[in-house]
């Protein structure tokens, strides 16, 4: 496979060569007043792109720099293995941009595509930092793409022993119409501080993709809060964190789309509150056991709804699973504890060999209006339904089965277990025959006692509903 080289004809704007500011490609010479001055020379300039050629840079203070007005600033590299930043001494390091215009519709937009960020520092601080004084721009705010982010794996850590760590990975504030792709992001959880946040968005982060990500050991890999809407994350990876997928949300509506993606966590893959019109769909959520290993365990949930706004959430075609070596623990796929109007359908919840999920669907009282589905599938799960909510509508399951040699007064055992009473017998026959009458009594969740009227023992079909 061949690496595509970055030539000014693939650069907009006013291509600027670090190296012509003084940097060294050595991993040694301190480059970092050579990046600032390559910045600042493009933000005087209106605008422009700091190219960054193949090589390892050695960086031992922040790059921050404030943006006053509208311009385009583009950081662009060879490709995110090979044009790499080493960010090292400092524990405040990474590349923060401040815009501090309130214009509307006249916000600098940033660009930062194809290269790596990486530190020996332990806890180092944020690797990219965005941020807008408001959220009143209707154009593309932030575009950051092909980026990795981790540990510089080849020298021990300034600060001590070790490889370093960033604190989190991006944070973007106020970052309307942004978009995060292809991010190869690794923190640490092992060590205290943790890595806190994977991707970070505050304020009114509107209109924001991320896409084709993949984010190991944080704290919580994804994460929007405050005034955001319209937040779309598919096809993203999030593993080994304590939190997969975290939408805390106090603004409008529509608000979230996670789709197509993974996440292994310890306590919660997807936890949402306040969301509104939000949809889960076709990921595959697992309970790690690598947070707390050897335990005890945290209760873990796939996917939680909490917030008395939430509501119109659909959670459709998920698979919910845990680690063998989880024991002893509470797992539940799917906890809504607040809010109306869900639905929750064509979702599979299993336990690997015989070592269960706690609950399936469970609906705590605080929540009303949920419509759990006749396509969700529960395979080794102690409890598959409960609800302690109003108006929880739920399809009936049906099971059926044939017995044969029946005495008056036998009970009848259900293969499986329904949920919850009552349960109704709908049928139950001798096939053909109208001579014997055949009854049912004490139908409960485990199975009921039949009697007849034949005398000796009879054949019987029976079929039964319910939740």
């Amino acid at each position: 496979m061949s690496l595509t080289k970055v030539t000014y004809s693939m650069i907009e704007g006013t291509p600027v060569n670090v190296l012509d500011y003084g940097a060294v490609a050595d991993d040694t010479t301190d480059c970092a007043a050579a990046f600032g001055a390559a910045l600042d020379a493009i933000i005087a300039a209106g605008g422009g792109t700091l190219y960054i050629p193949t090589g390892t840079y050695r960086i031992k203070s922040k790059i921050s720099k404030t943006l006053t007005a509208q311009q385009h600033i583009a950081i662009v590299g060879d490709g995110k293995y090979v044009s790499t930043l080493d960010f090292s001494t400092a524990n405040d390091l990474g590349i923060e941009l401040i815009s501090t215009t309130t214009s509307a519709n006249f916000h600098p937009n940033v660009q930062i595509k194809q290269i790596g960020l990486i530190t020996s520092r332990d806890n180092a601080g944020t690797a990219i930092k965005v941020t807008y004084a408001d959220a009143l721009t209707l154009d593309n705010s932030v575009n950051i793409d092909d980026i990795f982010i981790g540990a510089n794996l080849k020298r021990a850590a300034d600060s001590g022993s070790g490889y370093g760590y960033w604190s989190r990975a991006i944070h973007l504030d106020n970052a309307r119409v942004s978009k995060i792709s292809k991010l190869h992001s690794f923190g640490e959880i092992d060590k205290s501080p943790k890595s806190d946040r994977g991707i970070y968005m505050t304020g009114e982060c509107t209109e924001v993709v991320i896409d084709n990500c993949n984010i190991f050991e944080y704290a919580v890999g994804i994460e929007a809060t405050g005034n955001s809407e319209g937040v779309f994350v598919t096809n993203c990876v999030v593993t080994q964190c304590r939190y997969g997928y975290r939408f805390n949300f106090a603004g409008g509506e529509p608000q979230m789309i996670l789709s197509n993606s993974h996440a292994s966590a310890s306590e919660t893959c997807v936890w949402m509150t306040n969301c509104l019109q939000s949809v889960v769909s076709n990921c595959v959520f697992y309970a790690n056991e690598y947070y707390a290993t050897p335990g005890p365990w945290p209760d873990w949930y796939g996917v939680i709804i909490d917030g008395a706004n939430s509501s119109h959430n659909k959670i459709i075609g998920n698979t919910f699973t845990k680690e063998n070596g989880r024991t002893g623990d509470t797992t539940t796929a799917i906890s809504i504890d607040n809010g109306a109007w869900m639905i929750i359908d064509n979702n599979s919840c299993f336990g690997f060999s015989g070592n269960a999920l706690t609950y399936g669907v469970y609906i705590r009282a605080a929540a009303s209006e949920t419509f759990v589905g006749p396509g969700n599938q529960f395979q080794i799960v102690t409890t598959p339904f409960t609800s302690l909510g109003t108006r929880t509508v739920r399809q009936p399951i049906i099971q059926s089965g044939f017995a044969s040699a029946v005495t008056t007064g036998t009970v009848i055992s259900f293969p499986y277990s329904f949920y919850a009473n009552p349960v109704n017998v709908i049928a139950c026959s001798l096939g053909t025959s109208t001579a014997i009458n055949v009854g049912v009594a004490s139908p409960t969740i485990n199975g009921f006692t039949v009697y007849h009227n034949g005398g000796g023992a009879a054949d019987i079909s029976w079929t039964a509903a319910g939740y």
